[in-house]
């Protein structure tokens, strides 16, 4: 019997020693990217993210901490935050105690942005396809639906309102989170408009079709009413129930107890065509709009000479969506427990009319029962003053059956893969 022994790695010639492996610089991204470690620093990146975005609603409004924190690539989080939370639960520091300076953070977009890249590739490299694992590619397809679901959302969604007294008719909504500056001929009808975007404090906007120039000095996030002191010469003025208010600065409506959308002012100098003459300074505000306020205040309008010397009102309002159908309030209903003043019901009855389309409808609006159009909802919102007719919130989502679909595609995916487990389970014990 005969043994023969491997020659020593040593004693290999050049063609018979073993090769280093070489792995493919596309595939050592793929596997850094989707490891477990990676995994959990970006779910503990996303709680952080989330106690801090809800500690900025103290201060903030909710849009925008939504902006700021979780529809942003990257927010710079304030320590004062820490200081404030420090002082609610452990009464350390001091409750006067300022704290300066703040850090970076990534945001919302960046870290779902990952978490999606993430989970992707780990399915290239982890998980292989097969029966097996349906239930858990199942329930992955489910959270990654759910993610450009809230992609959709933030990019596309659009809360407005509509403010209809009875027998009113109108085709547009007004943007709740934007405002634009409009310039109004009263003879002509002819408004002119200048978007949120534009109005920067420091700058001067100039355009053919509007009738002066426009200086922006100040822009202000909210304002507030306080009984008007002085004479008829105050600007910033509105009458709500016969007593003047004059509109002042005030700090954001927090996301905590927000009781309205924020009062959006800015204080404007309107300037004679190519030059620096001042024709007026004024405060305009938010709540010199009707449909803000919901028609419970009165202001005067604002005029100033145009281009010809013919007067022009200024008004600053809700970002105008102008709509191809009307809508009708035919009639508004406020119904109240018997032998109380709490509201039991509020409907709203319209009819709408679609040329484009041919649509020609009644339709009640009421609680959980919404009016659908156009890809637009329409809830029951508020009521006008003394029920003379009804606010109307309309919702535009593209986004919003996704996560329905994909809550549903998550459910079936865990029934799969739990009850594929169960069914090993029982066969073991049956074979036992």
């Amino acid at each position: 019997m005969s043994t023969t022994l491997d020659a020593p790695a040593d004693a290999l010639s050049p063609e018979q020693s073993p090769r280093p492996r070489t792995v493919n610089p596309f595939w050592r991204v793929i596997r850094v990217l989707s490891s477990l470690q990676l995994t959990v620093v970006l779910f503990a990146l996303a709680m952080v993210l989330v106690f801090f975005g809800t500690l900025a609603q103290v201060d903030k409004g909710i849009w925008t901490v939504v902006d700021e924190y979780f529809r942003s690539w990257y927010v710079w989080v304030p320590l004062q935050l820490i200081a404030m939370f420090g002082w609610k639960f452990f009464e350390f520091p001091a409750p006067n105690t300022v704290w300066h300076g703040s850090f970076p953070l990534p945001g919302g977009w960046l870290l779902g942005g990952v978490m999606l890249v993430n989970l992707l590739a780990a399915h290239l490299t982890r998980f292989k396809l097969s029966w097996r694992r349906a239930g858990i590619i199942t329930i992955h397809f489910g959270v990654i639906l759910l993610m450009l679901g809230e992609l959709v959302t933030g990019l596309y969604a659009v809360e407005s309102r509509m403010v209809l007294q009875t027998g009113e008719k109108t085709n547009f909504i007004d943007n709740s989170r934007r405002v634009e500056l409009a310039f109004t001929d009263p003879a002509s009808g002819r408004t002119v408009t200048i978007p949120q975007g534009m109005l920067k404090p420091g700058t001067t906007i100039t355009h053919p079709d509007l009738p002066v120039d426009v200086e922006i000095v100040e822009y202000m996030k909210n304002t507030d009413l306080h009984p008007a002191i002085g004479g008829d010469d105050l600007d910033g003025v509105v009458s709500v129930f016969g007593t003047r208010h004059q509109v002042v600065p005030a700090s954001e409506q927090p996301g905590v107890k927000s009781e309205r959308e924020d009062a959006v002012a800015v204080r404007v100098k309107l300037l004679k065509r190519g030059s620096t003459e001042v024709l007026a300074e004024r405060l305009l505000s938010l709540w010199q709009y009707a449909n803000y306020n919901a028609r419970q205040y009165m202001a005067v309008p604002v005029e100033v000479a145009g281009a010809d010397g013919k007067p022009v009102q200024v008004l600053l309002r809700n970002e105008r969506i102008e709509k191809p159908y009307t809508v009708e309030l035919l009639q508004f209903e406020h119904k109240q427990y018997a032998g109380t003043s709490t509201p039991k019901d509020f409907a709203s009855t319209v009819r709408l009319v679609n040329p484009n389309t041919g649509d020609d409808r009644q339709v009640r609006i009421w609680m959980n029962h919404p009016l659908s159009h156009d890809g637009e909802t329409f809830y029951q919102q508020s009521v006008l003053l003394a029920d003379s007719g009804t606010v109307l919130q309309v919702v535009k989502n593209p986004g919003w059956l996704l996560p329905y679909l994909s809550c549903g595609i998550v459910a079936l995916g865990m029934i799969v893969h739990f009850g594929m487990n169960l069914r090993k389970f029982v066969d073991r014990r049956a074979a036992t």
